[in-house]
């Protein structure tokens, strides 16, 4: 996520990763963390809910444990940052 943020795209290369080590090297500002940190509750929170309003047992390990929050954070990203690029595989467990 925050790797995502610094590059302005939601799928960064393995370049342009490389390109972001400088910005890495004094600390990353903390109101990026914090947003992305925001950001991933938020998201994790809402599964939860969601669950729990299905009457799924043991929600919090579900989604902790499964693919969706993955998922839905990367629909997040390729929601900000449109770009084009390539998108990701949803994948469910088999």
């Amino acid at each position: 996520m925050t790797a995502s943020n610094l590059a302005q795209t939601a799928h960064p290369s393995v370049d342009k990763l490389a390109t972001l080590v400088p910005q890495c090297i004094p600390p990353i500002d903390e109101s990026i963390l914090d947003s992305e940190c925001e950001m991933v509750v938020k998201e994790y929170r809402a599964l939860v809910e969601q669950l729990r309003q299905q009457r799924v047992a043991n929600p919090n390990d579900k989604v902790g444990k499964g693919t969706a929050l993955r998922a839905a954070l990367l629909d997040n990203l390729d929601a900000r940052y449109p770009s084009g690029e390539h998108g990701h595989e949803k994948r469910t467990a088999a």
